[in-house]
């Protein structure tokens, strides 16, 4: 009797003793504005790469359920339905751009807030992504890709890992400054994620979307992208995308002017490539209410050349790693 009396008394002194402790340890180790912020960089990092790999499921679920086949190349897949039904390839192109429309139809009708890009929201705005929309975005992005279309992944990948970002630092009531830097980590931890390249990620993210290199901003940044890369690693190997497997010698004068006349075209091919996007552009966004008719149409013409030039599919990732190992029939 008299034991089960001191129990509760015992529990008390027990709690005590852990809160002196934890007061003790708080008191020892102080953390200021920038210890936090790195900590915040490290939790952001690691959301931003689990956005990035949810996105990637989502993907090769939408091309493993349109095309009936699993643990497959996307330009695998397409080389072999070229082979033994073409009808295929136009089909799931067309059902996918179909679904990525039915998507932003319904994103453009019953949500009433607007998409805002991760580099607005960091650059002029306060922090906030909308989730919703963003979110729809990022859906029909699934949709599109994993049908195989001839667009990128990074964008809405990067999109919804700031969403994330953002979404945590207003449940915490974050001030505009910090929130905006938080989502600022989410988007260098997505790129880190969709390329491999963890110190490029941070760096892409400070001069091109804040731009500023100061350690203020980047140190949180490069943290943030390399606890991405490293969460990634834990579910598959984040090798590098474009790897050389041969070494590349350039001796002599006569490579680097090559190297620098092809640096030249390639920028006026780009800068020609951006104006006919422009101008086609006016002529193709017409009522938004025809966006599943047009992503369908556009799936269909990448399923009819992907009947004769399967590398047609998705972001062009197969045919730059052939110019890389010097395949140029590829």
């Amino acid at each position: 009797m008299t034991d089960k009396k001191n129990q509760p008394a015992e529990k008390t002194r027990l709690s005590w003793s852990w809160l002196r402790m934890a007061l003790s340890l708080r008191e020892k180790i102080k953390l200021g504005d920038k210890q936090v912020i790195f900590i915040w960089a490290v939790v952001v990092g690691a959301l931003g790469a689990l956005m990035a790999l949810v996105f990637e499921m989502g993907v090769e679920l939408v091309q493993d359920v349109l095309t009936g086949r699993t643990s497959y190349r996307q330009i695998q897949v397409f080389q072999e339905m070229a082979g033994q039904d073409p009808a295929w390839c136009i089909f799931v192109p067309a059902a996918g751009g179909l679904l990525a429309g039915l998507t932003l139809l319904f994103t453009h009708r019953f949500v009433p807030a607007k998409a805002t890009e991760y580099m607005e929201a960091v650059a002029l705005g306060n922090g906030y992504v909308p989730p919703k929309p963003s979110l729809l975005r990022s859906l029909s992005a699934v949709f599109s890709v994993g049908s195989g279309a001839s667009i990128g992944r990074e964008g809405p990948l990067v999109q919804a890992a700031a969403v994330a970002g953002s979404a945590l630092g207003r449940f915490f009531h974050l001030s505009a400054p910090r929130l905006r830097l938080v989502v600022a980590c989410a988007a260098a931890s997505g790129m880190s994620s969709a390329f491999h390249t963890p110190l490029a990620g941070g760096l892409f993210v400070s001069e091109i979307v804040l731009g500023a290199l100061t350690i203020d901003f980047l140190a949180p940044l490069l943290v943030a992208s390399c606890a991405g890369y490293f969460t990634m690693g834990l579910f598959h190997e984040p090798a590098p995308i474009y790897q050389l497997q041969q070494e590349v010698s350039l001796a002599g004068n006569q490579h680097v002017l090559w190297c620098v006349l092809l640096g030249a075209l390639a920028s006026l091919v780009a800068s020609f490539w951006l104006l006919i996007l422009k101008k086609s552009r006016r002529y193709l966004n017409g009522k938004r209410q025809w966006l599943p008719v047009r992503l369908t149409a556009a799936g269909v013409l990448v399923g009819a050349i992907a009947i004769f030039y399967p590398e047609i599919v998705g972001n062009g990732k197969n045919i730059i790693t052939s110019l890389i190992h010097y395949e140029f029939d590829a």
